[in-house]
């Protein structure tokens, strides 16, 4: 009998998977799966609605056998496979942007890259500006601006302060109930602010 489930992470060739009823199984490929059309190295990818066969019921394993159509998926070039490439995530409801004007500073630059590539993969995208706490007065006029500016184009900003909790129910309502792929810089505290959310569905 055929389950259905969403891929939760992927590690090497096994992936876990939530089905409906919360339950969690580690689950590998049978054989080959091919994706029509595109060449990838990784035909299974977090975000990936799959159906699969319970293997072993009391292990929690399962085999995936397919892999239902794509609502959309965000795409690299592979690192070791020339013309083929690596699917980061599917079908994702947010790209959130985590960026900082200072410490470090994310250019102008990379936003608008990450921008082009969001319009390119027709995935809505979010701009959120952390460690607003360490801004001095200037600072923030700057950041008024720059906000102001991609908001101007359609592009939601949130200033916030992961360690002073400053506007994070804002940043819990983009990833409550929502497939969110968060990019950025290092250093720019990702794993600070995603870690309360971590069980968030």
């Amino acid at each position: 009998m055929l389950e259905k489930g969403l891929v939760l992470r992927s590690t090497g060739s096994w992936y876990d998977i939530r089905m409906e009823d919360g339950s969690i199984y580690q689950a590998r490929l049978r054989g080959k799966l091919r994706l029509k059309g595109l060449k990838v190295t990784n035909p299974v990818a977090v975000g990936d609605y799959v159906q699969f066969e319970i293997e072993d019921k009391e292990a929690k394993t399962a085999i995936i056998s397919g892999i239902d159509k794509r609502q959309n998926y965000i795409i690299r070039q592979s690192v070791h496979r020339h013309h083929y490439g690596h699917i980061l995530a599917a079908n994702i409801d947010y790209l959130v942007l985590i960026a900082t004007l200072s410490y470090p500073n994310t250019s102008t630059g990379f936003i608008d890259r990450f921008l082009v590539s969001a319009e390119a993969f027709r995935i809505p995208a979010v701009l959120v500006f952390n460690k607003a706490d360490l801004l001095n007065e200037e600072e923030k006029e700057k950041q008024k601006k720059i906000s102001q500016m991609y908001e101007s184009i359609g592009y939601p900003c949130y200033l916030i302060s992961a360690l002073k909790d400053e506007s994070l129910d804002k940043f819990e309502n983009l990833l409550k109930n929502k497939k969110t792929l968060i990019a950025g810089h290092s250093g720019v505290g990702k794993s600070t602010l995603i870690k309360p959310f971590a069980s968030l569905e």
